[in-house]
């Protein structure tokens, strides 16, 4: 049997911890980020002219890739 120290608990408890939180955070950003491709795709060609996208540049726009 191996002792673990309470610092060493604490540490891998807010690893753990950090670790759930990018996961769901993550996950919840990529969300908004498909809602947003999806928004942009169903928008007509007259008012992605008025925001200035075309419908090729959407992933780039959403996903910030020049």
């Amino acid at each position: 049997m191996s002792y673990v120290s309470p610092a060493s608990s604490v540490n891998t408890r807010n690893f753990i911890v950090h670790a759930v939180s990018d996961f769901f955070g993550n996950r919840k950003a990529r969300r908004a980020r498909l809602q947003s491709v999806h928004a942009l795709n169903n928008l007509d060609p007259m008012a992605l002219k008025d925001i200035a996208i075309s419908r090729s540049e959407i992933q780039s726009v959403v996903y910030n890739v020049s």
